[in-house]
């Protein structure tokens, strides 16, 4: 694909990261003596094709990837090809070039401070390197939380070699980024909750899930059959501090529907197996209320209460009825209060992960926002 230009014009930033990319990968090989000449004429020979195409970032960093690759010739005391010299010694003495060059080498951190070898720990992926290219402070891993880790052998927190990186200056410095605090001139930006959590699940490490803010809402689902309404609310449980959520089937987690929504969120909620019949359900409510609980059903009932002016009990189980039919008649007796959402539209009724996902942050807002003084951020 480098040596086809059908191509270029719909790929221009991905060829610019694989000249990055193809630069330290062969670094690497050196290092580790583990290069051979043949790669490395063919390397350059691919990159090259690239130093004279009109897209000036294409260019620019193929120029930078021949330039700094070809001293491993001298280092591994192999003649440079005569053409890669020729090209090389054009570039470093031509006044564009040089003016390139300065910019992409000097001033570009993948090229002039990142170090695939000694640079690429925990430490400098998670915080060194997103500090350098403008990342908000909030959506950055803090050293504290970097250094509780307890990775595999092969992933260091710490390299030894600590990347002390300048914040860039100026925008031309900024090779990937716009500078945060000058588009906060003109625009509102959308900022995402960065789930460190998950990334961190496939590297081997294991959060304390203690840790984590919950309460103590219990979400009773056996009644929902749909896989994607279910995935839906366990990803709205784990974000809102759900304690536990009760399926029917504990095999539900496995459900191609249930994880396409659920993004990982039964890793970090715990789930509770009764399956729906009418007596282990009862049994199941006279359980929870023995133990403190009191039983909250989503649904318009001729005594229900609208969930404006109800107080959830901190100790709360959220019972939610059928996709279709709402809660059965025979479980409507053994429910302490029903709560109903107050609508204005002519449909009679919300989809059940909605309705649910509503009470749920009701719930939270009651009892976790406002006893730990949390400040809300927009999902």
């Amino acid at each position: 694909m480098m040596g086809s230009s059908r191509t270029v014009s719909n790929s221009n930033a991905f060829l610019s990261a694989l000249f990055s990319i193809l630069y330290h990968h062969m670094m690497y090989l050196n290092t580790k003596k583990q290069i051979t000449k043949p790669l490395l004429d063919e390397t350059l020979q691919k990159v090259s094709v690239w130093t004279s195409t009109n897209n000036h970032n294409v260019r620019s960093f193929a120029c930078c990837c021949l330039v700094l690759l070809s001293p491993v010739y001298d280092q591994n005391n192999w003649d440079l090809p005569q053409f890669y010299q020729v090209q090389v010694d054009f570039i470093r003495e031509s006044c564009d070039y040089s003016k390139l060059l300065s910019k992409h080498i000097d001033k570009n951190v993948y090229f002039s401070k990142f170090n695939i070898i000694t640079d690429l720990c925990l430490f400098n992926i998670f915080y060194s390197l997103p500090q350098q290219f403008n990342v908000l402070e909030n959506e950055c891993v803090t050293r504290r939380e970097i250094e509780s880790f307890n990775p595999r052998s092969d992933y260091p927190v710490f390299s030894g070699h600590f990347m002390e990186l300048p914040k860039p200056e100026s925008r031309e410095q900024c090779d990937f980024t716009i500078r945060f605090k000058d588009l906060t001139e003109f625009t509102s930006l959308q900022k995402k909750i960065t789930p460190w959590q998950i990334m961190a699940t496939h590297l081997g490490i294991e959060f304390d899930r203690g840790s984590t803010i919950k309460g103590e809402l219990v979400v009773f689902a056996s009644l929902i059959s749909k896989g994607n309404n279910l995935g839906g609310l366990s990803r709205t449980g784990e974000i809102f501090g759900v304690k536990t959520m009760v399926v029917n089937n504990l095999e539900v987690l496995n459900n191609k529907d249930f994880k396409s929504l659920s993004m990982t969120s039964e890793k970090w909620i715990d789930f509770e197996e009764v399956p729906y019949d009418t007596a282990p359900t009862v049994e199941y409510f006279k359980k929870m209320k023995r133990l403190g609980y009191t039983i909250v059903g989503v649904e318009q009932a001729s005594d229900s209460v609208s969930l404006d002016k109800f107080q959830f009990p901190r100790m709360s189980v959220l019972v939610l009825g059928r996709e279709r039919d709402g809660i059965p008649v025979e479980l409507l007796s053994h429910l302490d209060v029903c709560v109903e959402i107050p609508q204005l539209g002519l449909i009679r009724s919300l989809n059940v992960h909605v309705s649910a996902s509503i009470m749920i942050w009701e719930y939270s807002k009651q009892h976790l926002f406002a006893d730990k003084n949390l400040k809300t951020e927009g999902c």
